[in-house]
């Protein structure tokens, strides 16, 4: 009676976890409101895939096209672009490969030098994780991220901290370029 009471259990457990697992089908209606006329609208499903990202990064997979997009545009609330940025490099831990992109992280890369602060922030952010996921594709834009080292933001200057640092774990040669910017922050009480 234990073991069919047991089997039971287990099936509704099962059967909830499924209904409350986003599907890769369920997620590619909801990226169609990231284009919505509504720029609250837009807002909200950026930061449920930001949600969604940080909790089960692959189900975000079916999404990374129009996240790209909207990070890409520049004519986007910037909070909306931020969001999509974050939950972009979210992803980019658990899946590289389909975050990094050459035109994405020149996306990210670029909008550094123009974007609001928030935007550059998440921007940074999502370079980190970049660098988390896969420091290979990072290695090559050291001088180009160390140019952002003294951004008047906090968080920018942490995050590009820190993919610096994982890419100079696996490629020390790459991190001579950047040895002293990263010294000058050592002096930085929010490096």
């Amino acid at each position: 009676m234990r073991r069919l009471a047991g089997v039971r259990y287990g099936r509704f457990e099962m059967s909830l976890q499924s209904r409350h697992a986003p599907s890769k089908n369920s997620l590619n209606p909801l990226s169609k409101f990231l284009t919505d006329e509504d720029r609250a609208v837009r807002l909200t499903t950026a930061k449920l895939f930001v949600t969604l990202a940080k909790s089960e990064p692959r189900a975000v997979l079916p999404a990374v096209d129009a996240l790209a997009e909207r990070l890409a545009d520049d004519e986007e609330f910037y909070y909306v672009r931020a969001r999509s940025a974050e939950a972009l490099g979210y992803l980019a831990v658990e899946a590289p490969e389909a975050v990094t992109s050459p035109e994405t992280l020149a996306d990210f890369r670029i909008g550094l030098r123009f974007d609001e602060p928030e935007v550059r922030a998440k921007l940074a952010k999502a370079l980190a994780y970049v660098a988390l996921g896969n420091p290979r594709r990072l290695r090559h834009q050291v001088s180009s991220l160390t140019e952002h080292l003294d951004d008047e933001n906090e968080l920018v200057r942490y995050h590009l901290c820190t993919a610096l640092v994982v890419v100079g774990c696996e490629y020390p040669a790459k991190l001579a370029e950047a040895a002293e910017p990263l010294q000058e922050r050592l002096a930085d009480e929010n490096p």
